[in-house]
Parts: structure tokens; sequence; C-alpha cells
């Protein structure tokens, strides 16, 4: 009782699968894989008005593959140790495709991914399917010097227990584009999460800490602080700062070789 017609296109008016020149390939364990990917997509941005910040960066050396992103507000970089010795390369991948590349990981039975790639494209073979991706032009930043090399002040926290404080703070700073203050509190070993006052009220938050160094009080985007504990896991989580105008390193002690930088924001007391 039913008729459907359904339009085609000729099949030679299809794009032509590209075919890759293997310049360059590398094998990564599955697990691995995922793990760097859910860490580091939280941080390219969202706008392609610079594309070298809405990608992820890799480089490879010898028997260790770095991968970063940053959207000069927040990096995420991780180091992820090979099973076999590599050539130097590095590149810079859209952060779309990386996104594809995650989703078919998590189907797959596959153990191990190989990438390979050429001087402007590069291909993940996951199982029984590639994905080739062109790459994007250009040199990413030199984030080397934005990571703190010391810190005059380390706070040790629990992670769900700072998780809850900021989702409540997070309630009270949508008004004033999601700023919060961290303030130390070493007599008392407090952490005190504080918001500023807005048309719903405001919060404060006490929560214990381990506190090595002077007093500070930081402004941060909260929403920035909440992504990287949404990646992170572990029972506690460790922030080292120096200065309110200075990067803070946040990281956690189980998920080894991974580190996040988050700029302070700047705001009337």
């Amino acid at each position: 009782r039913y008729t459907a017609k359904i339009s085609g296109i000729a099949a030679e008016e299809f794009p032509t699968i590209p075919t890759l020149a293997k310049e360059w390939s590398c094998n990564i364990k599955k697990e691995s894989l995922i793990g760097a990917l859910k860490k580091v997509s939280i941080s390219p941005a969202n706008d392609e008005t610079r594309p070298v910040l809405a990608g992820i960066y890799f480089q490879f050396n010898e028997k260790l593959a770095t991968i970063a992103a940053t959207d000069s507000y927040r990096l995420s970089e991780i180091k992820v140790p090979l099973d076999e010795e590599v050539s130097d390369n590095k590149f810079i991948v859209p952060s779309r495709t990386m996104n594809e590349v995650l989703r078919l990981l998590s189907g797959t039975e596959s153990e191990s991914i190989s990438i390979s790639g050429s001087e402007n494209q590069i291909a993940f073979k996951i199982g029984d399917t590639t994905v080739i991706s062109r790459l994007i032009e250009g040199a990413f930043p030199n984030y080397s010097q934005i990571i703190p090399v010391s810190s005059g002040l380390k706070i040790k926290v629990d992670h769900k227990e700072l998780a809850s404080a900021l989702k409540m703070a997070a309630l009270f700073a949508k008004d004033t584009a999601n700023n919060i203050k961290f303030i130390t509190d070493k007599e008392n070993n407090k952490l005190i999460i504080k918001t500023a006052e807005s048309q719903i009220g405001n919060s404060i938050s006490n929560i214990n800490a381990e506190i090595s160094g002077e007093h500070l009080e930081i402004a941060f985007n909260v929403r920035y602080i909440i992504d990287v504990l949404g990646v992170t896991s572990g029972d506690s989580i460790e922030i080292e700062l120096n200065d309110d105008s200075s990067a803070g390193l946040i990281r956690s002690i189980k998920d080894e070789g991974f580190i996040y930088i988050v700029m302070p924001l700047k705001v009337d007391n």
C-alpha cells in the first residue's frame, strides 16, 4: 500500500577517497589514546578564527607522544608512553576529527590504533575503519613557557568535595561571567570558594585542604575548573599556584603524565 522513490546521484560524483602517502607512522594503545583524548578535548577553542587553537596538537619523540590543546585561557597536556620508538613528528588535527576518532575508538575491539601521515594529511586506522583528515596549517603556541616550573603555594583537596563546592558556586556565578574566588585559610586547613554578590545571591564554601605556602586570593572561571574535574580520576586533586596573576596548575596523582593549566581572572576586590 506504500510506494517510495529515492533519487540518487551518480557514483562518479562521489568525492575521491584520498590515497595517503605514508611518510610517517606509529602505533598507540587504544586505551591510552582514549584516556588522552578525553582529557585534552576540553581545551580546544570552539571558534575557528584561530585554526591552530581549534585543533589538538600531537608531538612524537622517540617512545613518547605528547598530546595538548589550548584556547589561550587554559591548556591540557598529557604524555603517553609508546611501546616502540618512532621518528620525530608534530602536527595539529582538527578537534572535530578527533571527536569522531574518539567515538570510533569506544566501539572497536582493536587493542592498538595505527596512525600514519603525510605532509598535510593524517590517517587513523581503527579496526576496519580508517579516518583521513587534513591537518591544520600553522605553528602551535609554544606553551612550555607558561607551565610553572615551581610553585609557592600547594593545595591538596578531596576530588568529590571540590567538585560539589564548585557546582554550587557555578549556580551563583552565572550572572558574574562564571567568576569565583579561591581563598586559602592555612590556619584552619580550609580552601574557601566564594562567589560575588549577584541578583540571585552568593555562596561561600569551606572545604578541607592541605595547604603549603602563603595566603592567596585568586579568581578563576568556575567552568574551567569543573571541566577538568570531570576528566580526572583519583580521590584527591593538587592545585599549584604562585600569585593572583600567574597561571595555576591542576593535576591528579592518579592521572600520570597529565597536567592542566588555567589562567586566573582579573577582578575587582
